[in-house]
């Protein structure tokens, strides 16, 4: 089953989720005894993360076919009870990551980004999530590849933890799997498409404010 998200409707599903909490931490305090308390997860945060990626399987941190990559991440959440949900934006670098197209042809991915929601259960100091949302990838010729560079977009949907060291400081893992269908190319005089599917494996730190 295909699902259809545009990155505008990603985006700006994400923005009215910041929004909102941004619009629940102003509340006085008259009009917040009608809402949950807000809890240690509820705010905004930006972060830094890095790991490893690979284009169609798991990454392996001890194979020769990873590569690397890094980003940022800008977001908020919301906490009712155990329950947590909020929204982000995040951009991210890969370093010599090449997807094989076939015929020893390779596309080039540079940098991606994504609009995405998650939502989680909190256990004390520790947070379980899933996410998704919609993502965008930048894509130049490699090897064997005679059409210029494209963006692709797509569906990315993954999980993690977030472990709150302190009510500032919080550490998470995470995986997430990015497909972008369709991606067009030339290669050996002839137009070819071909799905893509990322696979990452990333740890990062996020600064609560």
């Amino acid at each position: 089953m295909k699902l259809f998200l545009s990155a505008p409707a990603a985006g700006a599903l994400t923005l009215a989720l910041l929004s909102s909490v941004a619009q629940a931490q102003s509340l006085p305090a008259s009009s917040a005894d009608y809402f949950t308390p807000v809890e240690q997860w509820s705010g905004f945060y930006a972060g830094v993360h890095g790991g490893i990626v690979e284009s169609d399987k798991l990454p392996n941190l001890f194979g020769s076919t990873k590569s690397f990559t890094g980003g940022l991440v800008l977001g908020a959440d919301m906490q009712v009870g155990s329950l947590v949900f909020g929204g982000m934006l995040e951009a991210n670098y890969g370093r010599d990551y090449n997807h094989a197209m076939g015929g020893g042809a390779q596309l080039k991915q540079t940098w991606s980004g994504a609009a995405k929601v998650r939502a989680g259960l909190a256990i004390d100091q520790l947070l379980v999530y899933g996410m998704a949302g919609y993502g965008v990838a930048r894509l130049e010729p490699g090897t064997g590849v005679t059409s210029g560079a494209v963006n692709a977009g797509g569906l990315v949907f993954g999980g993690g933890v977030e472990y709150a060291v302190t009510e500032e400081l919080t550490l998470k893992l995470e995986y997430q799997q990015a497909r972008y269908g369709n991606v067009a190319f030339t290669s050996g005089g002839l137009a070819q498409t071909k799905d893509l599917i990322d696979h990452s494996i990333r740890a990062g730190i996020n600064f609560r404010f």
